[in-house]
């Protein structure tokens, strides 16, 4: 007996997929946003969100590592987390970040964040300006907590579907590119530790998890300790099927791809040992992301949140859909 409320055709398919499947256990999704979603793609298959958890909720830290383990990850999940949580603290129930994003060709440009645990969330995407003295073009996402909107630099407004603030969440968040992006704080993940192949020399400072989220999602996290004896994760990689827009003649509608996202630059923030740098790479597109500024419980503006009224009709692009040049 299966109800879906708020579905999508591909959650739809994959919840069918895992429930069918003879060694899979009933199960039943609550309001997951992220995992699984397909970040926008065409078609049902395993999603790939750039990271695996939707951040720390209102907590300060994650209290405890929530994602199913075998006996071994468990150790090093447990280790992962008292490295990343440095010490106690007051609930974070806002984060911002600002980002400087180096995309190659489509050039740079400084994203702006801020987000709450209940879910909202205000994009600044700001480019350097083409002639010196003009006022920079500056794009907005907006959300909520429930709905989204995408606002150009012309002022015109056009709403989000799901997908697509999914998508501008998985790459921009605090929450969940920073505060836990292995999704220590999802229960729906369980975690192996992949075993060396014949012949293989890994390096001694570095074990991989293979991890699968109970709708079928699933990839690698590779975890390095240093010197200090902490453990944490560098890189998280997962095999994708993602839109390609329109294909020429003989060429196929999608491309299958490796998606990777490194994390390195770690540094102390606000009690918390964070990433600073991320680097994305999906066969598509590969750009870098540096934080230059974390802020924890910021005061924000009335109204930061609040979407603004229609000026067109049309539903905004995904971002997959867009030209190279064009924001993600």
């Amino acid at each position: 007996e299966l109800v879906v409320a708020e579905w999508d055709p591909a959650q739809l398919a994959r919840l069918l997929r895992t429930v069918r499947d003879p060694g899979s256990p009933l199960v039943t999704l609550g309001a997951r946003a992220t995992l699984g979603r397909g970040r926008g793609e065409a078609t049902p298959g395993p999603g790939a969100p750039a990271t695996l958890g939707r951040g720390v909720g209102r907590g300060r830290a994650i209290l405890a590592v929530r994602a199913t383990a075998d006996d071994s990850a468990r150790v090093l999940l447990d280790r992962v987390h008292r490295s990343i949580a440095l010490l106690p603290g007051a609930p974070i129930d806002i984060a911002g970040v600002t980002w400087e994003q180096e995309a190659g060709l489509a050039g740079s440009r400084t994203i702006d964040v801020v987000e709450t645990a209940a879910g909202e969330a205000r994009i600044e995407l700001t480019r350097p300006a083409d002639i010196a003295g003009a006022v920079s073009p500056r794009e907005l996402v907006i959300s909520d907590g429930r709905d989204g909107a995408h606002v150009d630099a012309n002022g015109r407004t056009a709403r989000l579907s799901r997908d697509q603030l999914e998508e501008q969440l998985d790459l921009y968040s605090p929450y969940r590119l920073l505060l836990d992006p292995i999704g220590l704080g999802e229960p729906a993940l369980h975690f192996r530790v992949k075993e060396s192949a014949p012949g293989d020399t890994p390096d001694p400072a570095e074990t991989v998890l293979t991890f699968r989220h109970i709708d079928g999602y699933e990839g690698e996290v590779t975890l390095r300790s240093d010197a200090a004896r902490r453990i944490v994760p560098i890189r998280i990689t997962t095999r994708a099927v993602v839109a390609a827009g329109p294909a020429g003649p003989g060429l196929p509608p999608h491309v299958s791809a490796e998606r990777t996202i490194s994390l390195d630059d770690y540094r102390p923030a606000g009690g918390l040992l964070l990433p600073h740098r991320l680097s994305f790479r999906d066969g598509l597109n590969a750009f870098t992301q540096t934080v230059t500024e974390v802020r924890f419980n910021p005061a924000v503006p009335e109204g930061s949140f609040r979407i603004p009224a229609d000026r067109q009709s049309a539903p905004a692009p995904s971002p997959r859909e867009r030209s190279p040049g064009a924001p993600r």
